[in-house]
C-alpha cells in the first residue's frame, strides 16, 4: 500500500501543510503534530488527576496555537 494514497497521511498533510511545496520536512511536521496531540493529552490527563481543570482550556488554546504554527510554514 502506497503512504501517499492513505486517507491519513492526506489529513496530516493537510493540517500542516497550506502551500503546495512545503518550505520543510513534511516528516517533521507529521512527528511534530503527532507529539502535540500527546502532549495535549497527557497534560489534561495530569490537570484533571491534579484538581485542576480550569487549566484545560488554555492548554487547548496552547494547542491550537501550536498546530497553526505548523499549519502556516515558518520562513
Amino acid at each position: 500500500m502506497n503512504i501517499k494514497n492513505n486517507i491519513f497521511y492526506k489529513f496530516l498533510i493537510y493540517l500542516t501543510n497550506n502551500e503546495k511545496q512545503s518550505k520543510h520536512e513534511i516528516q517533521f511536521d507529521i512527528v511534530f503534530f503527532i507529539l502535540t496531540i500527546i502532549f495535549f493529552l497527557w497534560g489534561c490527563y495530569i490537570f484533571f488527576r491534579k484538581g485542576m481543570i480550569e487549566w484545560i482550556p488554555v492548554l487547548g488554546l496552547e494547542t491550537i496555537w501550536c498546530i497553526d504554527s505548523i499549519r502556516h510554514n515558518r520562513e
